[in-house]
């Protein structure tokens, strides 16, 4: 494992090699460790939110928010190089904050 290239609220990246292919590992790190991370934590997946608002629309400003939140997220990773490989809704943080 090399040095860490990233650094994000719950840990860091690493370059990596599994199985003969580059790889990003992610290191997490104990929000109990952190009162500032664990308030972080306040969060749940795309896939929660959906679930939770029972087939109830999403407003349309939220939704646009979120897909290029997204595809900023996506495009910071994949100018790194790296390719995510598992990109779902419950993948994808949200805050409870200002929902």
């Amino acid at each position: 494992m090399g040095t860490a290239f990233a650094q994000g609220a719950f840990g860091k990246l690493y370059r990596g090699t599994y199985n003969g292919e580059d790889v990003a590992i992610k290191i997490l790190e104990r929000p109990e460790n952190s009162p500032e991370k664990a308030q972080l934590m306040e969060q749940q997946s795309v896939r929660q939110f959906l679930t939770r608002r029972q087939n109830r629309a999403v407003p349309l400003k939220l939704a646009v928010k979120q897909a290029l939140d997204v595809a900023r997220g996506m495009a910071y990773v994949h100018g790194l190089g790296f390719i995510h490989r598992d990109l779902k809704s419950d993948n994808l943080l949200i805050s409870l904050i200002n929902l």
